[in-house]
């Protein structure tokens, strides 16, 4: 399951706080360590926020829906959705499940 607002972080030398270490140089910025305490950025973060309420909106739709893996993958990676697809809220092109559900429809 993606961590990424519940447990994980990563904060580059610049103080450029970002979701996961995955999300290195990406548009996923969540605020700057420099400028604003982290707890405020923890707290206070459109995007981290994001994370934790519509991100996982993507496991109410299918494949996702019905897949028993559901609860422990959480719908995939929003990373791997952004650079696969374009899409941070896109179905994770990555999941074999997914794969498997594009081929068939």
């Amino acid at each position: 399951m993606c961590e990424s607002g519940y447990t994980d972080l990563f904060i580059n030398v610049q103080g450029t706080v970002f979701p996961c270490t995955p999300s290195i140089d990406s548009e996923f910025v969540a605020g700057n360590a420099l400028t604003e305490s982290l707890s405020s950025i923890w707290e206070n973060s459109p995007l981290l926020n994001w994370f934790r309420t519509e991100a996982v909106t993507v496991c109410e739709r299918e494949p996702c829906k019905s897949c028993t893996l559901n609860p422990i993958c959480g719908g995939g990676c929003r990373l791997a959705a952004l650079q696969l697809t374009g899409d941070a809220t896109s179905l994770d092109p990555a999941c074999p499940v997914v794969a498997a559900y594009t081929e068939e429809n």
